[in-house]
């Protein structure tokens, strides 16, 4: 079985990890033949463990309908860089379509990369398997929201990650609710960062935070929340592993943070942590490839983002035994269950976020009970090997009904 996979992120964050790990899966399960179109950017280092056709461009243009940050009021210039990329997004698929002639499946990795999705479908006059990673702007009346609902309409088959995302999407579409997927390897030992780890206090409580430098993921808060906690005498110590998701330069950097495009941090993690006089207690770790080594290093993962759904970070550390501090209003219990996988906290509240760091400092048997029993969900609910699959499953699904 042939699929072209596309990815319009480039950066290897949650989205890229969950699509490597997919993809790992169904190659080395079904031998599936894995052809890629995506942006430029660091999943590509990735992406060649599992195939060598490859073809990337510096952007592909995204549709984005999201939540949080579709497009209102000055975010709508956005659309003149989607409109730029989608002179590579014609030509990228113009070019898969030349190399590799025909494919049994399209899967796109995220909603947001719609666009070029469609076009490859139209020029393969293959089905379109699309994923949905993040939730859904829910407006009936949104012309977008009609536009882009159409176009789930006429896709073959839809995977939500989970059942908050699917839960933002429409209720007359058929939705398979298969959750993202993380595996324990050991390849990328850093045993540097292992020592590094090791020489911690032995008698702090270890929080840490693993993901791209985003102000939407609450690193402003994390930071402000560690403050709290040392300004009161609490042995703590907060790991930071991850970087930012692109390079500007710092002309482009003002104007995307003047006009609130920006998300990534950087350089402001170093200036914030000078203010809040934290640089004992915080470790800047940089981009990891050892992930395995922060999650048996760390007592809680802290996950605090806008985004009111639980994130990759909590379900990799879940498998370590490691409990979360996540800010989802109303979770799902196929992913997180409050109160006994962690704890749920208000979105944009360090206090809230210090209050809950407190109560695993203070009560170390629920860091053990927690992490137990979030460990038991991930071995449920995110092991690669099953999620790989039911994917293919899936898959198979969609071309029997076709071609019976």
């Amino acid at each position: 079985m042939k699929v072209l996979f596309i990815d319009a992120a480039g950066p290897f964050g949650g989205a890229g990890r969950s699509l490597f790990e997919l993809m790992r899966e169904l190659k080395k399960q079904h031998f599936l033949d894995v052809k890629i179109v995506m942006q430029q950017g660091t999943a590509r280092h990735y992406y060649e463990k599992v195939t060598s056709d490859i073809i990337t461009v510096p952007g592909l243009t995204r549709f984005d309908n999201t939540r949080l940050t579709y497009y209102k009021g000055i975010r709508w210039l956005v659309i003149i860089r989607e409109l730029y990329h989608l002179l590579y997004s014609v030509y990228a698929i113009i070019k898969a379509k030349t190399l590799w002639k025909e494919v049994d499946l399209i899967h796109v990795n995220e909603i947001t990369d719609i666009i070029p999705a469609i076009f490859a479908k139209k020029l393969f006059k293959a089905p379109l398997i699309v994923h949905v990673r993040s939730l859904q702007r829910i407006d009936k009346k949104s012309l977008r929201s009609r536009w882009l609902n159409s176009q789930l309409k006429k896709a073959g088959g839809i995977i939500a990650i989970d059942n908050n995302v699917k839960a933002t999407l429409p209720h007359n579409l058929t939705i398979s609710v298969i959750n993202n997927s993380f595996s324990i390897h050991q390849e990328e030992r850093d045993q540097a960062l292992e020592k590094k780890l090791k020489d911690l206090m032995p008698s702090s409580l270890k929080v840490g935070f693993v993901g791209n430098l985003h102000y939407m993921k609450g690193i402003y808060e994390i930071l402000e929340s560690i403050s709290i906690l040392i300004k009161r005498e609490i042995e703590i110590e907060c790991i930071i592993a991850g970087g930012e998701t692109r390079s500007d330069s710092k002309i482009l950097k003002y104007i995307l943070k003047r006009f609130g495009f920006a998300q990534n941090m950087g350089s402001e993690i170093l200036k914030l942590i000078g203010e809040f006089r934290l640089s004992d207690s915080v470790h800047l770790l940089g981009s990891v490839k050892d992930i395995g080594s922060v999650y048996s290093n760390i007592d809680v993962i802290l996950f605090p983002t806008y985004y009111d759904a639980p994130g990759r970070p909590v379900f990799e550390a879940a498998f370590y035994g490691v409990p979360s501090i996540v800010c989802v209003e109303n979770p799902f219990p196929d992913t997180f269950v409050n109160g006994e996988t962690g704890i749920s906290v208000p979105p944009k509240n360090p206090m809230k976020l210090a209050e809950a760091i407190m109560y695993f400092y203070e009560n170390r048997e629920e860091v053990l009970r927690m992490g137990l029993n979030a460990k038991d969900l991930a071995n449920k609910n995110f092991v690669s090997e099953k999620n790989a699959q039911k994917v293919f499953s899936l898959y198979y699904q969609i071309l029997n009904s076709i071609y019976k």
